[in-house]
């Protein structure tokens, strides 16, 4: 199941270790820490919906979350949640993040600051063009086009096998039974 401060705190784990970055650096390391978390541990990091889009697949909510940053208000927003977003992060120019606050490091298991770690500092020094040709994986290909990629196409991008795939659907469609989380 989604969860807002689980997603903002990653947000800001990551631009706090990068800096100012683009949203795109952003959502490639999310989506290469989410890919290696379910392929090795059957479970997501912030389970958001990732799209594929033309440069690369994008966490739908986290974007949100930039969007209501950035004051591009074509999303409804509780004032409250406003609130902690302006609070917490600013974004800079038209599309560079920058946090306000340090992440809570509770909401975060040690294999999830361990997957992040290793995608922060993979990606920390490519360029754009190589982020993006390196996020063109088989899940992205799948769902080309705008559309949401698979939980299970993502994990297997990264390297799961059938096993691991068998347990993270059986996982999902308990989740999706009581919370709706993504598949």
């Amino acid at each position: 199941m989604f969860n807002f401060e689980k997603a903002l705190n990653t947000l800001l784990y990551v631009t706090e270790a990068l800096g100012t970055p683009d949203f795109h650096k952003v959502f490639k390391v999310l989506y290469f820490a989410e890919r290696e978390h379910l392929a090795k541990y059957g479970s997501p990091i912030v389970c958001d919906k990732f799209i594929s889009m033309d440069y690369g697949p994008v966490p739908s909510k986290v974007y949100d979350i930039l969007k209501a940053a950035k004051n591009d208000n074509g999303l409804p927003i509780k004032e409250d949640v406003k609130e902690l977003v302006d609070s917490s992060i600013a974004v800079v120019g038209n599309y560079r993040v920058q946090a306000k606050v340090s992440p809570d490091l509770d909401f975060f298991s040690e294999t999830e600051l361990e997957c992040l770690d290793k995608q922060l500092a993979t990606c920390r020094d490519l360029d754009f063009t190589t982020l993006s040709n390196t996020s063109h994986d088989s899940a992205w290909k799948k769902a080309q086009g705008n559309y949401e990629m698979s939980v299970y196409d993502i994990a297997e991008a990264g390297g799961a096998d059938e096993t691991m795939i068998s347990y993270i659907r059986s996982v999902f469609e308990n989740e999706a039974t009581l919370s709706g989380c993504p598949s």
